[in-house]
């Protein structure tokens, strides 16, 4: 059986303070991300946290991508959930990585929904 999606779960460390504040800058990179990747945009939700830190999702055809940083750890946790092959979440992680340039990368990867064909 083949899963309906894939999950990359990734956490950043040693993220500088200023990219994790910068919601602003955030969102360009994501959608740039979203675009890159060959997913299909459908809308942007966010929160600027006070005194520091944003969540932020974009919300896809294919499923979601979102952000939460905690810029005061120097730390980002990233989620990039897709169905179908048609896009290439891989480009997106790629794409958020380089934006953020953490000293450190955790990340897994989960196969999503087995479905019995009918």
């Amino acid at each position: 059986m083949k899963p309906i999606g894939k999950h990359f779960l990734i956490d950043m460390y040693g993220c500088s303070f200023e990219k994790l504040d910068n919601l602003e800058n955030a969102k360009q990179v994501i959608l740039d991300a979203v675009k890159s990747a060959g997913m299909t945009f459908l809308e942007f939700s966010s929160f600027k946290f006070e005194p520091q830190g944003f969540t932020a999702v974009a919300l896809l055809a294919e499923s979601h991508l979102s952000i939460h940083t905690y810029p005061e750890s120097g730390y980002a946790a990233i989620d990039v959930f897709t169905c179908g092959d048609a896009s290439r979440p891989e480009k997106a992680v790629e794409l958020l990585t380089g934006f953020f340039t953490p000293e450190k990368v955790d990340s897994h990867i989960a196969a999503r929904g087995y479905i019995q064909p009918v």
